[in-house]
């Protein structure tokens, strides 16, 4: 169907019946639903006005690695572009300990001690004898897309050192 400059168009002729009326839209646009109408003998419809919205982009977060010591806790939240308006629904889904000589160990979801919360935000308690090096978070949102965290236990302060003054180093020892 051809549209005039000004958005109307004209169907003539039309047997009665049943129709369904949809609207085709540029890539990058939201098409409105559908109107159904039923047209008589004889009869002129006027349908409403249809409106073509752009289309908002896709929610994205973005993570920065994120580095936490044995025995501290660290918090980050996502970078968030597109749709800033959608509700993030995030659950973790599986931590996995990668190894210096590039194997990896998923862990048991009672020794996990990586979580992202509903809202994306990333929460990191290792527990004084966690391993160090790189972990990988999954997390599955509202949409079933699964993003990959990384966070990396860094190495432990030995405890000799947590208790010195600001101006001493192991080297006074």
């Amino acid at each position: 169907v051809q549209v005039a400059k000004d958005g109307t168009y004209r169907l003539n002729n039309l047997p009665p019946g049943n129709y369904t009326v949809t609207v085709g839209v540029p890539a990058g646009h939201v098409a409105p639903p559908p109107a159904n109408v039923t047209v008589k003998a004889g009869e002129t419809i006027k349908l409403p006005g249809f409106v073509v919205n752009p289309e908002k982009p896709k929610p994205r977060f973005d993570w920065d690695r994120l580095v936490v010591k044995p025995g501290e806790t660290q918090v980050i939240a996502p970078k968030r572009s597109g749709d800033t308006t959608f509700v993030p629904s995030f659950r973790t889904t599986g931590v996995t300990r990668v190894s210096p000589d590039g194997t990896t160990t998923q862990l048991p979801a009672e020794d996990r001690w990586i979580s992202v919360e509903k809202d994306g935000t990333v929460v990191a308690r290792p527990p004084r004898d966690a391993a160090p090096g790189e972990y990988r978070v999954k997390a599955k949102d509202a949409a079933g897309q699964t993003h990959t965290i990384t966070v990396e236990g860094a190495q432990p302060v030995p405890v000799s050192y947590t208790h010195l003054r600001a101006h001493e180093t192991p080297e006074h020892l």
